[in-house]
């Protein structure tokens, strides 16, 4: 099994710590949804560098090691199976492997996607939410807190807080992403990638029921 070596540790607003790691070759095989099992730990992977070995994961907890056996495990997303429109959903549990995908997606070669983001956070996210200068035609007026990276990589996000943040939808993110499908003249191009707890996860497979859309939902942690 190949060893991982911790590379440094980051921290990020909300408690959050932002881990790197040296994982050589399983870097080149790193999919957004996958977590890293370092011993008998796991951690969400949030983004990759195939090229220079290493994987970032997102935690609470800082390692009690520097070093230990890595294996790539849980269910990854599908890229092959985006459509030109791909609406993202997730909580806080799926942060960060919707950033993986996120970022995926707008390097994808020989096709154009167009994601929109919509996430739940609360008052511990691990960013410090922002103005988004990005028009989100069909969103609310009123929401308009974004994800700083997204917004860095001109990928539109909104967010929904029940802690009622400044910007922030005060619903769940499944009924944001919905009153946006309203707006469309057809949605036949648009295919759901949600990550989250249960309870999201059963709310994002239904809107993409009703509405008829692919999905795929990825289990948090």
């Amino acid at each position: 099994m190949p060893e991982a070596r911790l590379l440094k540790v980051s921290e990020l607003p909300g408690g959050h710590l932002l881990e790197r790691w040296s994982v050589g070759e399983l870097a080149q095989t790193a999919q957004p949804g996958q977590r890293l099992r370092l011993d008998a730990v796991e951690r969400p992977l949030m983004r990759a560098g195939p090229a220079h070995g290493w994987v970032d994961c997102l935690t609470h907890a800082a390692p009690d090691f520097e070093t230990a056996p890595a294996a790539l495990v849980g269910a990854a997303f599908d890229l092959a199976a985006v459509s030109p429109r791909a609406l993202l959903i997730g909580d806080i549990d799926g942060f960060a492997a919707l950033v993986f995908l996120a970022e995926r997606l707008r390097t994808l070669t020989g096709t154009r996607i167009k994601p929109l983001a919509v996430l739940e956070i609360g008052l511990d996210a691990p960013f410090n939410p922002a103005p988004s200068r990005l028009i989100v035609p069909g969103m609310p007026a009123w929401v308009i807190a974004t994800l700083p990276l997204f917004e860095d990589w001109s990928i539109p996000a909104r967010l929904c807080c029940p802690e009622d943040r400044p910007g922030c939808f005060d619903g769940p993110p499944t009924e944001l992403a919905r009153r946006w499908l309203d707006t469309l003249q057809g949605s036949a191009d648009v295919s759901l990638f949600a990550c989250g707890d249960d309870a999201l996860l059963t709310a994002a497979a239904a809107l993409a029921a009703d509405r008829r859309l692919p999905f795929q939902g990825v289990t948090a942690g």
